[in-house]
């Protein structure tokens, strides 16, 4: 994969999945950590892991290496229980459900 800026996708899985994660929330559970990170950050943010998340997906040539490669230090997926597809899919919906709640709440 060649170098990329994704660094909205990158402070997510710092943030809420790096070593400190359960300063955020002590579950084992991923949603948790994601609704942490919704109510916390703003849409533009929230559009930029969208598009971070599109980006990776883009450019990567292995989706599970170049995962691991990127967060082997923060994330491992196996140990939440999911794989780097799964857990990218929900990621990008969450944030799509989170996005369209807020546009009827206007």
């Amino acid at each position: 994969m060649d170098r990329i800026n994704i660094s909205a996708l990158d402070d997510l899985m710092a943030i809420y999945f790096g070593q400190d994660y359960d300063l955020l929330d002590d579950s084992e559970e991923i949603e948790p950590k994601i609704d942490a990170f919704l109510a916390a950050s703003h849409k533009g943010l929230q559009l930029a892991v969208i598009d971070d998340i599109d980006l990776f997906l883009k450019e990567c040539d292995d989706l599970e290496a170049d995962f691991r490669a990127n967060y082997r230090d923060t994330f491992v997926p196996e140990n939440w229980g999911t794989t780097p597809a799964k857990f990218l899919d929900l990621v990008n919906a969450l944030i799509r459900v989170h996005l369209q709640a807020s546009v009827h709440l206007i």
